[in-house]
């Protein structure tokens, strides 16, 4: 069992994908009071994700530091998702954890090229979008951001693949603003098998 600061969930995520989830536990914090989620799993698929209060003793939290909004991406992408879903929606959740996973990827390396990242975010986003009943607004969303960014690439502002990278911790920022970030165990699985597929498909 480990206990783990929400600001460390992408890592975990991918620290998941990597072990396939092998019958542990990991518990996450949510960033207020004593709250944690549990995750416990087995061969890729999330079985329970409960929220749970350890009370007094909790460990030292580390908050994270948020990413600068160099891009302007940020505020843009919390203003565009407000139109389809301003109150808590998991699917704005799953799509802030799809950038933010995506974004680490590419700070490890795993993807190279600006145009391979675009591929990835537009098959994840896809892939994710069918199982949500805003269907049509959120492929809205997504080709405005789209648009957003082939605008930042002309106008000469995202060059490099890190720069790519940048702008996804950005616009996972701008999702996640005023959200409750919990997602339950089926949408936690079909992040983590989306990302799976994603990446095979790259390789």
């Amino acid at each position: 069992m480990k206990y783990l600061p929400y600001a460390l969930i992408v890592p975990v995520m991918l620290l998941l994908l990597t072990a396939l989830l092998q019958a542990d536990e990991i518990i996450v914090r949510i960033p207020a009071g004593t709250n944690y989620i549990k995750i416990t799993g087995d061969n890729l698929k999330v079985t329970k994700a409960t929220v749970i209060d350890l009370g007094t003793g909790d460990p030292p939290i580390d908050p994270g530091t948020p990413p600068t909004d160099k891009f302007g991406l940020a505020k843009f992408v919390d203003t565009e998702a407000d139109k389809v879903a301003k109150e808590d929606d998991d699917t704005r959740t799953g799509l802030g954890l799809i950038y933010q996973l995506l974004g680490k990827q590419i700070k490890e390396g795993k993807i190279e090229k600006p145009q391979t990242a675009a591929t990835a975010a537009k098959t994840a986003v896809d892939l994710f979008l069918t199982r949500s009943k805003k269907k049509a607004e959120w492929q809205a969303f997504r080709k405005a951001l789209e648009a957003k960014l082939e605008g930042l690439s002309r106008d000469g502002k995202i060059k490099t693949v890190a720069d790519v990278g940048q702008a996804y911790e950005e616009i996972a920022a701008g999702l996640r603003q005023g959200q409750d970030e919990f997602l339950s165990p089926e949408l936690l699985e079909l992040i983590l098998k989306i990302i799976q597929l994603v990446m095979e498909l790259l390789g």
